[in-house]
């Protein structure tokens, strides 16, 4: 009987500890969730941006096509700045602002002194650049890049060069080394503080990009070294800007990519050397809030499909075997004109059926019907690719 009042005993108190730390939980609960309410309460949301006429000025650089291209009107643009200067006005708005985006592109910035790096945002006519702004180039000796604030990062690349395609096969090929030849790059870039660190190679520097490029035009230089997402675009797109003297695609120059998907390696150092992000000016009233707002909207999922499309732009420019199969694509295009040849004959040959009255001149007249169609067909087949490729 003792036994049982014992375990009796024994079970209540185990019922009262277990009710004891049951309760005590609970309390527990409702301290924290009462801690958070405090908090949430007393914290601040991100201040509002003081911008004038509520409007933000967000220039683009149109040298990188996949970054920032097409701003033909204030209210779009499109590639990645696009999309950030839609997704930093959804950010603002979740915050009760409600802005306007006007979209000022951006060219020309590497001619000193008239319009050095940043020009725009010391000047106030921007508030955010969009674009290849790296990082380290806040650290370039010419100092354009003090004063200047930078976002976290939200891409990585590094130097690549554009030359001829045949240099790039003997650079391949071990037949020619990089330090035999002469390498043109703009003065005050990250690109030449890049290649300052690479033993042994001949650099040549100049104030503007377009004196680079003509002496890579008339061999002063054999090759010209930017940041790879630059040098893709001059190989599709060549130079099309405002101020700049129109330049075609390279690649239908003869020239191509170095490295390539035929080197050893992806740029011409073994790691990325660039990171870009978006730069604003320093000690503006709303400079720190607007960093805030902008590091909250490159943490948005949509931007890891933004970056994945960069990437793979840089890959598929930097694909030679990729490269040749459009040279021979173009090749066709640019003499189609051979069409006509079988169109010729299957009018003469129809002339003669109908002159000589010989049945098998008929046969050939229709052999050169179904070789026009063909060909015919096969050049809007080529067409067709060449627009998705582009």
């Amino acid at each position: 009987m003792q036994i049982l009042i014992h375990i009796r005993g024994g079970v209540s108190l185990a019922m009262n500890s277990v009710l004891g730390v049951v309760k005590n939980f609970r309390l527990g609960i409702i301290l924290a969730l009462a801690c958070l309410a405090c908090i949430l309460i007393y914290v601040p949301a991100v201040s509002q941006i003081a911008l004038p006429g509520n409007t933000l000025k967000l220039g683009v650089r149109t040298s990188a096509y996949p970054l920032g291209n097409n701003v033909k009107k204030t209210d779009s643009a499109e590639g990645f700045c696009g999309t950030f200067g839609e997704e930093i006005q959804k950010e603002l708005a979740s915050n009760g602002q409600q802005i306007k985006i006007e979209y000022i592109p951006i060219v020309n910035q590497h001619q000193q002194p008239i319009r050095p790096r940043y020009d725009g945002l010391k000047k106030g006519k921007i508030d955010i650049e969009c674009g290849p702004n790296s990082i380290s180039s806040g650290n370039l000796p010419s100092g354009n890049g003090k004063g200047i604030e930078f976002s976290k990062p939200f891409y990585k690349t590094g130097v690549k060069l554009l030359l001829k395609e045949e240099l790039s096969e003997k650079l391949n090929s071990g037949l020619q080394k990089l330090n035999e030849i002469k390498i043109g790059v703009f003065r005050d870039s990250t690109t030449l503080e890049v290649l300052k660190n690479i033993k042994g190679i001949d650099i040549r520097e100049y104030e503007e990009g377009r004196q680079a490029l003509n002496a890579l035009e008339i061999n002063q230089v054999q090759a010209f070294a930017n940041d790879a997402l630059i040098v893709g675009t001059l190989l599709k797109n060549g130079v099309n800007q405002p101020g700049q003297p129109s330049r075609p695609p390279y690649e239908n120059l003869g020239y191509t990519i170095y490295p390539n998907s035929s080197s050893k390696s992806k740029y011409l150092t073994s790691e990325p050397t660039e990171e870009y992000a978006l730069a604003v000016k320093e000690n503006r009233p709303f400079s720190t809030n607007l960093l805030k707002a902008i590091n909250n909207t490159l943490n948005k999922s949509k931007f890891s499909s933004e970056r994945q499309r960069l990437t793979e732009y840089e890959t598929r420019y930097s694909d030679v075997s990729w490269t040749s199969m459009k040279k021979s694509l173009r090749f066709i295009n640019n003499n189609i004109w051979f069409v006509f040849l079988p169109f010729v004959w299957a009018l003469f040959t129809q002339f003669l059926s109908q002159v000589l009255h010989q049945p098998w001149l008929k046969i050939f007249f229709w052999a050169s019907v179904i070789m026009v169609c063909l060909l015919v067909l096969s050049w809007i087949v080529i067409q067709i690719i060449l627009m998705v490729i582009r």
